[in-house]
């Protein structure tokens, strides 16, 4: 197993090297500039586009130590592993559907709640999280079946559509 977590490590590396720079974007600065002053909740940073434009790159360029849940289809968010102290922000890589944030509204505020993950009736494999001002991003494929138009959604998701790659020129 020490192998394999050393192999990764390398590739990481070597891939990393392959990294170009991003464009920058207004509302990304404005989404950004709302934790550096207290509020109840924070909206979340929604980056959407089509595949290969670089929209996960983007988002894990966002902060220096990144947490990330790629969701697809899952209907609840993954934070087992997130500490509020360490990781800088999360993003919620490939979401699917926007059920996963109507789902998940409360804890994706970035609010001063304590939050309970992997609620069940017993409770038993639960654990609890506080997100309050943690930047919340989400990446969406363009041809995901997300409702833009909902008006929680246009209320509390700062949205940049990427309409070609992020990345700057080489």
């Amino acid at each position: 197993m020490r192998r394999l977590y050393a192999d990764a490590e390398a590739a990481r590396q070597r891939v990393s090297a392959l990294q170009r720079p991003f464009k920058t974007y207004g509302v990304i600065e404005t989404w950004q500039a709302q934790y550096t002053e207290d509020a109840h909740r924070c909206d979340m940073l929604c980056i959407v586009a089509p595949s290969k434009f670089g929209k996960s790159q983007l988002a894990l360029s966002l902060g220096c130590n990144p947490y990330c849940h790629v969701v697809e289809d899952s209907p609840h968010p993954d934070l087992k592993n997130f500490d509020h102290t360490k990781h800088s922000h999360i993003v919620f890589d490939n979401v699917n559907n926007s059920d996963f944030v109507m789902r998940n509204r409360a804890k994706l505020q970035a609010n001063l709640l304590m939050h309970t993950f992997a609620a069940s009736g017993t409770n038993m494999y639960s654990y609890n999280r506080y997100l309050y001002r943690k930047p919340i991003v989400l990446t969406v494929d363009t041809s995901a079946k997300f409702d833009f138009e909902d008006g929680w959604i246009q209320a509390n998701m700062r949205v940049l559509k990427l309409d070609a790659p992020s990345f700057l020129d080489a």
